[in-house]
């Protein structure tokens, strides 16, 4: 987007957990551009703390988790098993593949909880922040692109015309990004119902949290 420049705030990532370092964010404000960083990144105290120091807005991107695993499996074909969430390598991958579990399975053991982790801690703390958190769903985001961007700006008070929305937007359609693709995650876990029950063991720890946001059950 025109007058905006993509950054980062972690000075490398790879294995690395991908909180923010101020250095960094520091050296990103120096450039006097209005900026944009992409991260995995958890809620903490030192992010809090980073956000309100430096007038950031925050805008929390979910994923339906059943979705997040299937998208998971494709990365670690397609591009790497490397990540913040957990360990893993090839060797370890092809273990997995002996040892007569599913991909899908190890994902939700080993994966989701990390997602879990971002959404609650997010969720817990949201009003504690300067700026007000925008939420921001993946599913409903490419179910309409062009509106659901337009109504993000309009969150971050960047003013845009729809058509020069729409523009931006055809100009960024092969970014990887905008794949775009819902619904093969519960095709999956209605196939595998051994890794949808460890699912829903892991969410039934908290009975009192709205996990709506990022999981609706399989029909019976």
């Amino acid at each position: 987007m025109d007058g905006w420049e993509r950054t980062s705030f972690v000075p490398y990532h790879g294995l690395k957990e991908q909180d923010i370092e101020e250095v960094s964010l520091f050296n990103s404000m120096l450039t006097g551009r209005n900026i944009v960083a992409q991260h995995h990144c958890r809620y903490s105290e030192n992010t809090s703390h980073l956000i309100e120091k430096y007038n950031l807005h925050v805008v929390c991107l979910v994923r339906d988790l059943m979705d997040v695993s299937v998208s998971i499996i494709d990365h670690w074909e397609r591009e790497s098993t490397y990540g913040p969430q957990a360990y893993l390598n090839m060797n370890l991958l092809h273990n997995i593949d002996e040892s007569g579990l599913s991909r899908l399975h190890f994902t939700v053991l080993h994966y989701l909880p990390w997602y879990i982790s971002f959404y609650l801690g997010w969720l817990s703390h949201e009003k504690e922040l300067e700026n007000e958190l925008i939420w921001l769903s993946y599913d409903q985001f490419f179910d309409e692109p062009t509106l659901s961007f337009s109504k993000l700006l309009n969150q971050l008070d960047i003013k845009l015309d729809i058509d020069s929305v729409r523009e931006i937007l055809g100009k960024e359609s092969e970014s990887r990004f905008n794949i775009g693709r819902s619904g093969r995650g519960s095709i999956a876990f209605d196939r595998d119902r051994v890794a949808y029950s460890a699912l829903l063991d892991l969410l039934s720890f908290y009975p009192k949290v709205d996990f709506s946001a990022i999981f609706k059950p399989l029909d019976d």
